[in-house]
């Protein structure tokens, strides 16, 4: 489990990544998520991802739902990720973005953009 310290030295992040979620996920259920071992911290000197497992049928995948600060701190927390999902078995890692992120490193490490997500506010 990750320090409380350290959380709580990212929290500025995971707010200002928070703000363009869209999900309603508010910081409460984040830090709740974390101290409950439900979402996993990854954390750099300038910056930090959140990540959950998600069970599928046919396996797990590694969802990448907040990242935060320096383009290069997000990119030494993915390398992680990808190692991790590898060392667990997942079959994807996932991560839902604004459209700048296709343009970003993710697509030299071989992220591509099959999808179009709609959405409908009610």
């Amino acid at each position: 489990m990750i320090a409380q310290d350290e959380i709580e030295r990212c929290i500025p992040w995971i707010e200002d990544a928070l703000a363009y979620n869209g999900q309603g996920v508010t910081l409460d259920d984040v830090l709740d998520g974390l101290q409950l071992s439900m979402y996993k911290l990854w954390a750099q000197d300038d910056g930090c991802c959140v990540t959950e497992l998600k069970e599928l049928p046919n396996g797990c995948i590694v969802n990448i739902f907040l990242g935060a600060g320096s383009m290069s701190a997000i990119e030494k927390c993915v390398i992680s990720i990808e190692a991790y999902a590898k060392c667990i078995g997942a079959k994807k890692i996932v991560m839902f973005g604004r459209r700048g992120w296709e343009r970003s490193f993710l697509r030299d490490r071989g992220f591509k953009s099959p999808w179009t997500l709609m959405v409908k506010e009610i």
